[in-house]
């Protein structure tokens, strides 16, 4: 138990540098530690607890301290639910790593009092042992960036760290896994099952900070029933209620000791935790952040604190040593005899309730807030910089960031550390944040432009130049058609050819498919199938924009509505009829094309280049499914942005849905890329699909469209997604979950957040879809179904006599114009039963092969369950009896999925804003 070797444990040829911690002490980093670190590390990022982020930050507002904080390196908060408690320093470069885990905060008594415990870890690409405590760390920092838990900033800096780690995407060689963190399993299981079964001889415990009622050692004591416990504690420091340890080893059954331990210098104070677990031949260490306490040791997030541990086993003696440093009283003492007290926790600014800004940042262009709790109106606010103010103007507002253009004078402003905050009209004002230079940073890390752009995928919030931008950069990274596979195999074609798009000879005969699977731009579609791959590439950059995006509609949609009362319904239009006529005039002559004209023109070309691709058989068969479902995930999104955006014509982008599903998910005349994957694929495909919500986002852009096609009455188009529906309803129904349905739920509340129709509405809307038929639709699919000519069904209104009326009436007739129809009574029944389904009616009359001139007849009275055929050519009458319409292959499908809905929709905290569907349509 020592100190941090500092400056020694931080020098090397490193690149970046994170470190965690709960408190910092940011003048005390600037000083000792950031002026060591070697000249190539550039990337120097520190993420502590938010509240305690935000108390620093209106310290250092007052005294000025933190002279290089978010100019020089990041300094950001890790926004919990609670205490994020984590520490570590971790060191890298692309070839070797350094790791220190334990008990100390950022500063000088953390890092140089001795009164701390860490743990160190060495990766080099010839002794890569260690790299399963590097790989937990990775997988706390993804955990925490999947939970939005850190600014824009924050999560843009450690991808730049794990993007220059490339080990860190590999897969261990070893099992062993020393470094444990606790946002999926509480430490107290993982402990108990790193112990295993052998009994527990002897538990000893050190730690500052008890919970108040000691339920966290009460747990630890019946889970691992130790013969022996001892506890070190520390008179006048360590919180802990006496009469709820009474309590406690009251119920304890073994031998109990209570001793007292001090550091030799004198200094009483150790911050250091530990659990010593001694068995027979073997004992289990548990050492780093977490106190015991219900919130570190049994509650994982959101409900306990975010922690991180080293879990090491050994002999029985193999963490002595431990202890030897320490200076323990041999004496026992008495828990009333004791100077223990229990400290009650700090009460912080980061109040769930209140709102207050988290996070700053200045891109060169424009300033970004980010804020959490209820905001206020900002209309009118005041951003004050220092001394010096200006209104907050044409603000770009979204559930997590407020984004505007200072003015150009107050540029100056950023070139030394600054704090903002912001002045309501009220007079009242936010907490300070220190505003994150990104402009300042990336020079200095030479962040590429491209790997920015393509991280923009997820909400496509562009204009029209840097869509341009990104479609170009997403043409190069993915293979989406013929041309991208002679791109990547060093072919050349014509420009003729490349207009023309998929030009024939442009052929897959010419591209050796074998040895292009070893070019980085195919490996990079490998990977997400369980082939370890160092690095990140662009695809895992576009499908992490995608995932991330997705998590702030969670995020966003599940706090209730946000737009104002402006915004859209379902199947409605805002646009008045004079932009209405505006819209149908060409915006320039004849020849010239505006930037929105040229961005329309590119994505549809682009997007019909993926369709070709995908529906080509030769081009399926090439690439396999590895890259046909990530494209399909990401182009899924993509139409998706775009329809909510508005940006391409509604047929054009219906054709793009049902032509990208049935490819995908198959039809009648083609099986699908899911279906012919093998059983191992379509379970890998099922787990990306699920971690992007592609399914739930084919279902929010199956519901929106159908419903404004049926709102402008374009049945083509509703026929056609009506026509993919019953096939995924046939085939698929099956990953429509809850979990499904409620993000689709999501994806529409967020699309339209005042009118956002109930999950069940939705559920009944698409069940509608499912039947949905018109006169020439059912007439075509009769003619299919029993092999009429095509054109040979039609309806006729006729007078006839109907007897239960006693008189004649119209009535509709269909008449099949085919001379061997209605040959049998099984014919004529199943015939009425289909009618049935399209169309009650209480009498149905079909002839044949004409109206006037009729071979042969069906009748059915509906009332009276009567009906009969009759052929005129033989003079033959067959009765029929009770004549019901058989239910549709989809049917129990839409039952399974209406009730889904009734789940999810008791759940969900529904705003009460959400409209009913009469008021959608």
């Amino acid at each position: 138990m020592s100190e941090v070797q500092l400056p020694e444990q931080i020098k090397g040829p490193w690149d970046h540098l994170l470190i965690l911690t709960y408190g910092m002490d940011l003048p005390f980093f600037e000083h000792t530690l950031l002026r060591e670190l070697p000249a190539r590390c550039r990337n120097r990022i520190v993420l502590g607890d938010g509240a305690h982020l935000l108390e620093i930050s209106e310290a250092h507002v007052r005294d000025g301290l933190a002279r290089a904080m978010n100019h020089r390196y990041v300094a950001e908060g890790i926004f919990s639910p609670q205490a994020a408690h984590a520490k570590l320093i971790m060191l890298t470069n692309p070839t070797q790593g350094r790791l220190l885990v334990g008990s100390g905060n950022l500063s000088w008594q953390g890092y140089a009092s001795g009164g701390e415990l860490f743990t160190t870890y060495q990766y080099q690409a010839e002794a890569p042992q260690q790299l399963g405590a590097f790989l937990a760390v990775r997988d706390l920092l993804e955990g925490l960036m999947l939970r939005r838990y850190l600014s824009d900033a924050a999560e843009r800096y450690l991808q730049l760290l794990l993007q220059g780690t490339p080990w860190l995407h590999q897969s261990p060689e070893a099992t062993d896994r020393p470094v444990r963190h606790n946002l999926n399993q509480s430490f107290l299981q993982q402990l108990r099952l790193e112990v295993g079964e052998q009994p527990v001889e002897e538990l000893i415990i050190l730690s500052p900070f008890y919970d108040r009622e000691c339920r966290a050692l009460e747990q630890l004591l019946i889970l691992l029933q130790p013969a022996e416990l001892t506890l070190l504690v520390q008179p006048g420091r360590t919180s802990l209620d006496p009469v709820a340890l009474q309590r406690v080893l009251a119920g304890y059954r073994g031998t109990a000791r209570v001793q007292v331990a001090r550091r030799p210098d004198g200094e009483p104070y150790l911050h250091a935790k530990l659990i010593l677990v001694k068995q027979r031949d073997r004992a289990v260490c548990l050492q780093g952040s977490a106190n015991l306490s219900q919130a570190a040791l049994l509650l994982i997030d959101p409900q306990g604190n975010i922690e991180l541990v080293n879990l090491l086993s050994g002999a029985r003696d193999a963490f002595d040593d431990l202890l030897a440093g320490l200076a323990i009283d041999p004496a026992l003492v008495e828990v009333q005899n004791l100077d223990l007290h229990y400290e009650e926790p700090e009460q912080l600014l980061s109040a769930p309730a209140a709102w207050r800004l988290t996070a700053a940042a200045w891109d060169g262009t424009q300033l970004r807030i980010e804020d959490r709790g209820p905001r206020p109106d900002l209309s009118g606010a005041v951003a004050i910089l220092g001394v010096d103010e200006h209104r907050i103007e044409r603000p770009r507002v979204d559930v997590r960031a407020v984004a505007w253009k200072p003015p150009v004078e107050e540029a100056r402003r950023f070139d030394r550390p600054v704090a903002l905050r912001i002045r309501l009209v009220d007079g009242s004002q936010s907490n300070p944040v220190f505003i994150c230079n990104t402009a300042a940073l990336d020079a200095a890390l030479a962040v590429t432009a491209e790997d920015a752009s393509l991280s923009q995928v997820g909400g496509l919030d562009l204009d029209d130049h840097e869509i341009e931008t990104l479609f170009g950069l997403i043409d190069s990274t993915l293979l989406i058609d013929r041309r991208s596979l002679w791109q990547v195999a060093g072919k050349q074609a014509s420009v003729a050819d490349m207009e023309a798009g998929d030009a024939q000879h442009l052929s897959y005969d010419d591209i050796d498919y074998a040895l292009l699977r070893q070019h980085p731009r195919v490996q990079q579609y490998l990977r997400g199938f369980g082939v370890a791959r160092a690095g990140r590439t662009r695809l895992q950059v576009i499908l992490s924009s995608i995932s991330g995006h997705l998590l702030e509609i969670l995020d966003r949609t599940s706090q209730g509505p946000i737009a104002g009362p402006g915004a859209a319904v379902i199947g409605s239009t805002d646009l008045s009829e004079e932009e209405l006529e505006a819209a149908d005039e060409p915006a320039a002559p004849q020849g010239m094309r505006s930037p929105q004209q040229r961005t329309q023109r590119l994505l549809k070309s682009f997007i019909n280049r993926y369709l070709e691709g995908i529906t080509s058989a030769e081009f399926r068969a090439l690439v396999g499914v590895e890259v046909l479902a990530q494209n399909y995930i990401i182009f899924s999104h993509i139409l998706w942005r775009l329809w909510v955006k508005d940006w391409l014509d509604y047929n054009f982008m219906v054709d793009a849905f049902t032509r990208t599903w049935h490819a995908f998910w198959g039809d009648a005349d083609d099986p699908g890329c899911l279906t012919t994957a093998s059983t191992e694929s379509r379970d890998q495909i099922g787990t990306i699909l699920r971690e992007h919500h592609t399914v739930a986002t084919l279902l929010a852009s199956l519901f929106d469209s159908a419903r404004w096609m049926h709102t402008w009455g374009w049945h083509a188009q509703r026929l056609a997604l009506r026509d993919f529906w019953r096939v995924l309803l046939t085939r698929h129904a099956g990953l429509i979950t809850t979990e499904v349905l409620e993000q689709t739920w999501h994806a529409l509340a967020d699309a339209y957040p005042q009118t956002t129709p109930l999950p069940a509405e939705i559920v009944a809307d698409l069940a509608e879809l499912a039947d949905f038929e018109t006169s020439g639709s059912f007439l075509r699919a009769l003619e299919s179904r029993h092999g009429f000519p095509a054109g040979s069904c039609q309806f006729e209104r006729v007078e006839v006599y109907r007897e239960p009326l006693d008189r004649t009436a119209p009535v509709n007739c269909l008449v099949i114009a085919v001379h061997n129809a209605l040959r049998s009574a099984d014919e004529a029944v199943s015939l009425v039963g289909e009618w049935m389904r399209f169309q009650p009616l209480d009498y149905y009359r079909i002839v044949a092969p004409t109206s006037h001139k009729a071979e042969r007849v069906v009748l059915y009275e509906v009332r009276e369950h009567e009906g009969l055929l009759w052929d005129s050519l033989t003079k033959r009458e067959t009765i029929l009896g009770r004549i019901d319409s058989e239910p549709q292959s989809w049917a129990e499908a839409l039952a399974q999925l209406q009730a889904l809905a009734e789940q999810v929709q008791a759940r969900l905290e529904v705003p009460q804003i959400v409209s009913t569907k009469a008021e959608v349509r």
